[in-house]
């Protein structure tokens, strides 16, 4: 995006269009639990979306898109496998976490700390890349490894059974029994659609207004037609997704921009910004998965969120100092890996709670379409 020089508004809102398969999940998920094919529910649905993924990949490394239209979607091509992926194996965790409560935090912490140590490779990896052949290249390394998610599908790694004849329209009756939870998945899968397109069609205040009206209808809907015990957490995590604002778009600028564009700035490389910020990321949200478990194995989910919450607070007023160019005694660049550090490490505890209460949260036979709901009304808040 930044070789097509957008302004920081436009790359805000590309990004997020991009991102939207995140919100995607619980459309994904309810694909997956009502309309198994050939009697299973999570196999096809990978295979699927890693052959679009692999698709995008390619048409991003070989050049092959001409408008920022394409570029976006092959983007979403992309991020629609990841979100499929992560959802419909979280499904699988949440059937087993259920059956071994006890260990339901180790079990997550063990499944994050394997995504980030492989996310730790990637950032390694993706500076020099950029520095050296430019941002097209990255796409066809990664191509391979997205194909490699066929293999441990094909191999069944994820324990799933081959439906009878028989039992494949038992699932849609599953369904027929929570319509509420149907209703919203396909609400929130026409407001996430709606949006994207509108990114492209509509004004930038019509999509503000817009935005706002999507908000005060999903929270509407959650707190009217869901079960309290459930409806209650997934309205608190979204309203907390909303809040934290995303200023990605405008920050890469302040960041990377020459010194001749902004005088003022930090003037980051982009092998800094890409491998240094995101490897400073990736290890501290190694570090929160790792001590978190062993931190909070005592204290209740409130409390962890009210600690979580708070300091999330104060790491994001720590960037004043180096927005405002005021850092004492520190070179910017240390000063933007500790923040960056810091704040990844307090956001991973901040994940476990939600997700072991998420896991927890999923009725029988509803578990990927639950999960789903609840992941995607907060990646939903999140691109809002």
């Amino acid at each position: 995006f930044a070789e097509l020089h957008l302004e920081a508004t436009e790359l805000q809102l590309l990004r997020a269009a991009a991102l939207s398969p995140w919100a995607l999940k619980p459309v994904i998920a309810l694909l997956s639990d009502a309309f198994p094919i050939f009697g299973y529910r999570k196999r096809p649905y990978v295979i699927m979306t890693t052959i679009g993924a692999v698709f995008g990949a390619s048409m991003l490394g070989l050049r092959l898109t001409s408008s920022v239209e394409e570029i976006v979607f092959c983007l979403w091509l992309i991020f629609l496998n990841v979100s499929a992926v992560d959802v419909l194996v979280e499904a699988r965790q949440s059937e087993e976490v259920k059956l071994k409560k006890r260990v339901g935090p180790q079990f997550l912490t063990y499944t994050w700390v394997g995504i980030n140590l492989g996310q730790i490779v990637s950032v390694v990896m993706i500076g020099p890349l950029i520095q050296m052949f430019g941002p097209h290249v990255p796409y066809l390394v990664a191509a391979p490894f997205i194909v490699l998610v066929l293999w441990p599908t094909l191999a069944n790694f994820l324990g799933e059974r081959q439906l009878p004849v028989e039992e494949r329209g038992q699932h849609m009756r599953v369904l027929l029994k929570h319509p509420v939870l149907c209703a919203l998945t396909l609400a929130i899968g026409c407001l996430v659609l709606s949006l994207v397109v509108g990114t492209f069609l509509l004004p930038r205040k019509y999509i503000l207004i817009v935005g706002g009206f999507y908000i005060v209808t999903i929270l509407t809907a959650f707190t009217i037609f869901m079960r309290k015990e459930i409806s209650n957490p997934i309205v608190f995590f979204f309203l907390m997704a909303f809040c934290n604002l995303n200023i990605d778009g405008a920050l890469f600028y302040f960041y990377t921009d020459s010194a001749e564009k902004y005088p003022e700035g930090p003037h980051f490389s982009v092998f800094f910004y890409t491998s240094g910020l995101g490897l400073s990321m990736m290890l501290g949200y190694l570090t929160g998965f790792i001590t978190g478990e062993k931190l909070f194995c005592a204290w209740s989910y409130q409390a962890i969120l009210v600690l979580t919450i708070s300091l999330t607070a104060v790491l994001r007023l720590s960037l004043l100092p180096l927005i405002l160019r005021s850092t004492p005694l520190v070179a910017d660049t240390v000063w933007a890996c500790a923040v960056t550090y810091t704040s990844a490490v307090v956001n991973a505890w901040m994940w476990l709670p939600k997700q072991v209460m998420g896991a927890h949260l999923t009725p029988h036979g509803m578990e990927a379409t639950t999960l789903g709901l609840i992941a995607g009304s907060f990646n939903l808040a999140n691109i809002l």
